[in-house]
């Protein structure tokens, strides 16, 4: 009974008290049909914070909160806790836990692949990536470079269409390259962090005039046309694309 007191009136760490609190917040938001989890991508979010004292703690801090979140999913992904899942599924806080379909088109920008006489690999890298993340790829499309064959595949593409569209090719120095250009003249609005965080995964990323920016629903991205560097640049960005993709529908998760 003694030792039973003394742990009610202990104080929580400051770990126990962020993991208890990342983890109220991560049950109360619809959780998204992809293959890395929450708590997976808080690990890797704690590899790139910065380094220090503070740093450290921080990532202690964050590391705790994934743990504690992926003991909560495990507990109800098993058959004990199936009243947890239930719990679950009829809403915690605000929000209830909904699977979300994530579509995603590809448009690689090339006047050799689109003539035939070179084969899209950048296209088909991009296809392999989004698949082993969780997205179903519905559209593949090539059109030469230049403003106007991009802006009206764009166009075309997102009518209709709630998801990720991915351009490849035409993001350089090249006087022809314009798949920019091309985007902007359909772009709603720019999302620039997307398109500064493509570019900081490589020193070359420097060289990229990539944009990004929603149209209608769709959630629109240039990368680069080297298998390479499209598939990088898509990296960066594709743990945030899910939730982009939701508010785009119209969710209020915040």
């Amino acid at each position: 009974m003694a030792d039973a007191n003394h742990n009610a009136s202990t104080p929580k760490t400051p770990s126990q008290a962020t993991a208890g609190r990342i983890l109220r917040q991560e049950t109360a938001i619809p959780a998204m049909a992809v293959p890395m989890r929450t708590w997976e991508r808080s690990t890797s979010f704690c590899s790139r914070l910065p380094r220090g004292p503070t740093a450290a703690s921080l990532k202690a801090e964050y590391a705790a909160a994934a743990t504690a979140s992926a003991s909560a999913a495990t507990a109800a992904e098993s058959p004990a806790g199936a009243p947890i899942a239930q719990a679950l599924a009829a809403g915690a806080g605000r929000y209830s836990v909904t699977a979300m379909d994530l579509a995603a088109k590809l448009l690689t920008v090339s006047e050799s692949v689109h003539a035939g006489t070179r084969e899209d690999r950048s296209g088909a890298a991009l296809e392999a990536l989004l698949v082993s993340r969780g997205f179903r790829v519905v559209e593949r499309r090539t059109v030469p470079d230049g403003v106007a064959p991009v802006s009206a595949a764009l166009a075309e593409m997102a009518t209709g269409f709630q998801g990720l569209v991915v351009t490849t090719g035409g993001t350089g120095f090249s006087p022809t390259d314009l798949t920019p250009e091309g985007t902007r003249a359909v772009l709603e609005r720019e999302a620039p962090g997307l398109a500064e965080a493509a570019r900081a995964v490589n020193p070359l990323g420097r060289l990229s005039r990539g944009i990004a920016g929603t149209l209608g629903a769709c959630l629109v991205l240039n990368v680069p046309g080297s298998t390479s560097g499209a598939v990088e640049s898509v990296e960066a960005v594709l743990d945030v694309v899910p939730h982009a993709l939701e508010l785009l529908a119209g969710a209020r998760p915040h």
